[in-house]
């Protein structure tokens, strides 16, 4: 993927990873992004260690979008990230803390570990007509 900010303006679908996403499992996303046609996007925090290029960083100190849809997983939901996906038609949030503030901005909330809510949106996906 190109690390320019078009890419995420453009988006319709976009999935953005927060610290619970270790970035050498960032491969295990690819088979989502590609069934989805989505862009990877990261919080503040990913990009501060350099875990994603700083092109990739939504919120107040990164960029807004407006996808159709804006997948969040393992993103804690700081208002200063979720503040530039507010325009997204539809948020999902996966996360294992069923307190964590993501799902205060969620349009759906799947409290769970986010490869297991990965393996079976991907299952889903490629077993769709």
């Amino acid at each position: 993927t190109e690390d320019s900010v078009d890419v995420l303006a453009e988006a319709r679908r976009v999935v953005g990873v927060g610290q619970g996403v270790a970035p050498e499992r960032y491969g295990e996303l690819d088979a989502l992004l590609d069934l989805l046609g989505a862009e990877l996007a990261a919080t503040r925090k990913v990009t501060d260690q350099g875990w994603l290029p700083h092109a990739r960083q939504l919120g107040i100190t990164g960029r807004s979008i407006d996808p159709d849809l804006y997948l969040a997983l393992g993103t804690s939901g700081k208002y200063n990230h979720m503040v530039g996906v507010r325009a997204a038609g539809l948020v999902v949030a996966v996360n294992p803390d069923a307190t964590a503030p993501v799902f205060g901005f969620a349009d759906l909330g799947i409290v769970g570990e986010w490869d297991v809510v990965v393996a079976q949106l991907v299952e889903q996906l490629r077993a769709a007509p």
